[in-house]
């Protein structure tokens, strides 16, 4: 990675050293900090490519001019984000604090922000998380409905279909609608593969956090090679097993079931789909329940 000297070569705990803040050598009061971030990174690890002056900077330009959707989805190292929690910080907003790691200042502006675990240094969603005063109901709840399907999933499903008919021009210019709106330019007209892939890429990237991606990467055949790899030491290996119907099925002895194998490929599946998407998506609210004598205050 640009930047991060031997990172393909260090393994993702020595990587850590690249997280760290500024100051662990300097700052006496870090000493516990710095012990920390040693027993994750190792030591000879740490004295080789710790920045004392600098470490912060390093890693967050690793961050800029990337897509844009990225710090959209995820709070990045060292990136400046406004939160609340309730009894701190005399119960108003905290300006201006960083995902910092290892945790040190905490409760005020410009301190270190932080969740539940803060062992390691870890990401945090920014996409449909709500951190400040007011806008939240409760812990669980907030007032921004979750999307069932987007203006955006319809755009790319239709260029995506396009581009299995081998029509790239009217796909390519429905793919630089959505990047357009990102701020980034649209994309080259290629070959067969090269556009499957970057319809591909912009649905991975448009989709984070919205339960759509392990639908997507089944379909393409393409789950195995994309989510196995890295995943707690050596990643999740699908069933053997078919799945079948639910127990409750009406059927007692279902003859269909399914598995990460047999699911229909984007060729097969594009095939029985129409060009143009003409099905139009409506959020609608339930009416009010209408006042009758059993719900009425008591007078």
């Amino acid at each position: 990675m640009a930047g991060l000297e031997n990172w393909d070569q260090l393994t993702p705990r020595q990587r850590a050293v690249f997280f760290c803040c500024d100051g662990l050598k300097s700052n006496a009061k870090l000493a516990s900090q710095k012990t920390q971030a040693i027993g994750i990174c190792g030591q000879d690890i740490f004295d080789r490519y710790y920045l004392d002056n600098g470490n912060e900077a390093r890693i967050k330009a690793a961050y800029d001019k990337r897509d844009p959707r990225l710090k959209q989805t995820i709070v990045t190292p060292y990136e400046p984000v406004d939160c609340f929690t309730a009894g701190l910080n005399g119960n108003e907003n905290m300006i201006g604090k960083q995902l910092r790691w290892p945790l040190y200042l905490q409760g005020t502006s410009g301190g270190d922000f932080w969740l539940d675990k803060r062992t390691s240094a870890y990401y945090c969603y920014r996409k449909y998380v709500r951190f400040l005063k007011g806008e939240l109901i409760d812990r669980q709840r907030c007032y921004t409905d979750f999307p069932l399907i987007r203006y955006t999933d319809v755009i790319l499903q239709w260029a995506e279909a396009l581009i299995e008919l081998n029509e790239f021009t009217p796909a390519k210019n429905l793919i630089d609608q959505v990047r357009a709106r990102a701020h980034i330019p649209g994309i080259t007209i290629g070959d067969l593969d090269a556009m499957r892939e970057a319809v591909r890429y912009e649905r991975r990237v448009e989709f984070p956090v919205e339960a759509v991606n392990f639908f997507d990467e089944v379909r393409w055949g393409t789950y195995k090679e994309t989510k196995s790899p890295g995943l707690r030491g050596g990643g999740y290996t699908p069933p053997n097993r078919p799945i079948t119907r639910k127990a409750g099925s009406r059927r007692r002895n279902p003859s269909t079931s399914w598995s990460w194998r047999t699911l229909p490929t984007c060729e097969s599946f594009w095939s029985r789909i129409s060009r143009t998407p003409t099905a139009s998506f409506r959020r609608k609210t339930a009416p009010k329940p209408s006042p009758s004598s059993n719900n009425r205050p008591a007078t």
